[in-house]
């Protein structure tokens, strides 16, 4: 039996040659006496008449391999026999039996998991999943086009782990188009004559990251002369969160910040207030930049966001302190009015207008 190409068996809608040499040494064979009977292949394949003239797919005319082509229409699986019959024209007849294989049965899903920590992943991550089927050996795909608008057809990874486990990994592009949301990925199995079965399981593309919609300090001027406390709100709209972390003046790697508290205990919500501690003992005079990011149960960072505050050690430079009498006087007397004049400067966050204060109760009991 020669079955469609790359297959050792055959299916419904498929055709499967027969061939038998048939030979008579003598009276010679009768040409219309080489009959094939396969009824479990074709239920109407009862002596069915062989040819060896070059038609019909005869390879080679008179070679003595006589041959006959038929549908497979059985819907049987497994192995089946067949019978070749021949007489010569006395006539004599003889007949051999041979065996043709069967599968019109598709392959079993048992199921489709992730065997990740979870289902969501954004572009960059590599998906792992297994599939169960009712036997190992068949090709299996899967299809992650919908989750990855870059996905080519075979850029997936396929290992066949025995036993009917098959294991498919897949690392979704950086450059994916598609939309954050829920999606199918598709895996199939085919076995042997192009029979096919598949299942799904359901992904979720995630690449918001959490995000951070306040950061403040105690100090509310954000004005700073010693150590503080910073508190943010952070959130993310499809997941829970797990960490929150804080820079100063330059954003580092995801994961390499200081590392800031859930107020209320525990990463256990998508929303949550987070602080930590700021010690400025490092900090040079002047302005800096606070940078606040949170991270998500899927592993995804957002985009940080920052605040701007001014660290100031250094009291105001008070310099030129001097009195201003009435006109042609060295001094005043009760009545009379004076002028106080200082410079004030403040290099660095400036002099607070209402905090400039004069003392003189000597000139006036109540110059306090």
């Amino acid at each position: 039996v020669v079955y469609p190409e790359n297959q050792v068996e055959a299916r419904d809608t498929q055709s499967v040659v027969f061939l038998a040499t048939v030979t008579d040494a003598v009276a010679g064979v009768d040409p219309v006496r080489v009959l094939l009977t396969a009824t479990d292949v074709n239920t109407s394949a009862t002596e069915l008449v062989m040819v060896d003239d070059g038609t019909n797919g005869d390879a080679v005319a008179g070679d003595d391999v006589w041959t006959r082509v038929v549908e497979v229409n059985s819907g049987l699986t497994g192995v089946f026999t067949f019978t070749v019959s021949a007489d010569d024209i006395v006539p004599n007849g003889s007949s051999r039996t041979g065996s043709v294989r069967l599968d019109n049965e598709a392959p079993s899903l048992v199921s489709v998991v992730v065997t990740d920590p979870d289902n969501i992943y954004a572009n960059g991550e590599t998906v792992s999943l297994e599939a169960t089927f009712d036997a190992a050996g068949y090709a299996v795909r899967a299809d992650f086009l919908a989750i990855d608008g870059t996905f080519v057809s075979g850029s997936e990874d396929v290992q066949d782990l025995g036993g009917g486990l098959y294991g498919v990994r897949y690392t979704i592009s950086e450059s994916n188009p598609v939309a954050n949301g829920t999606y199918d990925v598709v895996v199939t199995a085919r076995d042997s004559v192009g029979l096919e079965v598949s299942g799904s399981v359901a992904l979720v593309l995630d690449n918001e990251g959490a995000t951070v919609s306040t950061i403040s300090l105690a100090d509310a001027d954000d004005i700073l002369n010693a150590d503080d406390v910073i508190t943010a709100t952070v959130s993310d709209a499809d997941n829970v969160l797990q960490a929150a972390e804080y820079y100063i003046d330059v954003v580092g790697l995801p994961g390499e910040g200081i590392a800031m508290a859930a107020v209320d205990g525990a990463f256990d919500a998508q929303t949550e207030e987070v602080t930590a501690p700021l010690s400025i003992a490092s900090l040079s005079e002047g302005q800096h930049t606070l940078y606040v990011r949170a991270q998500d149960v899927t592993g995804e960072w957002g985009v940080p966001q920052a605040l701007v505050f001014v660290v100031d050690r250094i009291p105001p430079a008070i310099q030129a302190v001097s009195v201003v009498y009435p006109e042609n006087q060295v001094e005043a007397r009760d009545t009379q009015s004076v002028v106080f004049l200082a410079t004030v400067t403040d290099a660095v966050a400036g002099v607070d207008p209402v905090r400039v204060l004069l003392t003189a109760t000597d000139v006036n009991t109540s110059a306090t």
